[in-house]
């Protein structure tokens, strides 16, 4: 399902806790086509290394 951007970032900005981690990288299917990637980048933002 496609959300627009702006919704999304206007959601995020309702959860004070949210880092979200915007990147034009990767389309819908990032985790499937750069897995140790993109889960290595998310265990980062969630223990405060990026």
């Amino acid at each position: 399902m496609y959300v627009e951007r702006r919704f999304s970032e206007e959601t995020a900005r309702l959860i004070p806790t949210l880092r979200p981690w915007i990147t034009n990288e990767y389309e819908h299917n990032g985790l499937r086509a750069s897995g140790d990637h993109v889960l290595g980048r998310l265990i980062d933002l969630v223990r405060g290394r990026v």
